[in-house]
């Protein structure tokens, strides 16, 4: 009974290894943190986010030439996969319960920054760890293509682009904040340090209607007297939006319902409260992202392989009965 205890404590080889190269990278991480800050994303948008990626795929590519070697089996085996996902569950953790700075620039220079983890040179360097051995084993199995294993393909290659679409969607994407009026048409942002930008599309807001709940309460504004809470249940502004090329679309957009034009989207994030049922102007939120498309593929060809994944599962245990 105690030797199986024990033998149930024994890590294997492949684990330890994989435990120690996260721990060396993030230790690399911690240090490069403390010396040359935090990563700012935007210092590597277009074209440096596409020869990393090149650079990322050229050495996938010249990794299968070391298939016979045991460390080529080690990295795309399932010890260095569950050490990765385990590492990023709990950066995963930091995220949800610490509040992050999300247009922070870059930090102070500390260890490791609570509020931006994912500027942090160890969740940036194993995200690249991640990408390498999930690149290098579908590659390894393309190699050794068998059309049984369709549902892998799929799954894996979807994967994989959500997380290099991830990535690269860090370093190009922007979110602006941009004021409205009623009535009038508006295409300028100010930047992180207050400089005035024109952006290459523009928003007119035609009318903003309320709907307010049809049970509204009277709330005591003071002793003598009591006011009308209107309770706002929908909110619709109009609007027309132009693009730099000449382009023009009228749409309503609503919270959580946004527009999408030429790579942009277009959110209602807030609106005059100060006005009553008579709103003057709402806030719209900006966010640019040209990686929109490779995500989305990405998501249904994941989808799609887990899928297939559980319906060869299921046809193997009907044969088994």
């Amino acid at each position: 009974m105690k030797k199986r205890f024990r033998d149930l404590l024994k890590i294997p080889q492949e684990y330890k290894l994989s435990i120690l190269v996260v721990l060396v990278i993030t230790l690399v991480g911690l240090v490069l943190n403390y010396f040359v800050g935090g990563i700012e994303f935007s210092t590597y948008k277009n074209p440096i986010n596409f020869l990393i990626v090149g650079l990322l795929l050229v050495c996938i590519v010249a990794f299968s030439f070391f298939r016979k070697y045991r460390i080529y089996k080690w990295f795309t085996g399932v010890p260095l996969t569950v050490v990765l996902l385990i590492t990023f569950l709990i950066y995963g953790l930091f995220i949800g319960l610490i509040p992050q700075i999300i247009d922070a620039d870059r930090g102070l220079h500390t260890f490791f920054d609570f509020q931006q983890v994912k500027k942090s040179w160890s969740f940036v360097l194993l995200y690249i760890l991640l990408l390498l051995s999930l690149g290098t084993l579908i590659l390894r199995r393309l190699i050794s293509f068998k059309k049984s294993d369709y549902a892998f393909y799929l799954n894996h290659i979807g994967i994989w682009l959500i997380l290099a679409s991830l990535a690269i969607e860090a370093t190009d994407s922007k979110l602006y904040m941009m004021p409205v009026k009623k009535g009038d048409t508006e295409w300028r942002v100010y930047e992180k340090d207050n400089t005035l930008t024109e952006l290459p599309i523009a928003v007119n807001i035609k009318d903003i209607q309320l709907q307010l709940y049809e049970n509204n309460q009277s709330i005591k504004d003071s002793p003598n007297s009591t006011k009308e809470s209107h309770a706002v249940e929908r909110i619709a502004v109009n609007t027309t939006v132009y693009t730099k090329d000449g382009g023009e679309e009228n749409a309503v957009i609503e919270v959580n319902k946004p527009l999408l034009i030429k790579n942009w989207f277009i959110y209602l994030d807030s609106y005059d409260t100060g006005s009553g049922n008579s709103p003057t102007y709402c806030t719209m939120m900006l966010i640019y992202n040209p990686w929109y498309i490779p995500l989305y593929w990405g998501i249904a060809l994941a989808l799609t392989g887990a899928l297939c994944m559980l319906g060869k599962a299921n046809s193997n245990k009907r044969i088994k009965l």
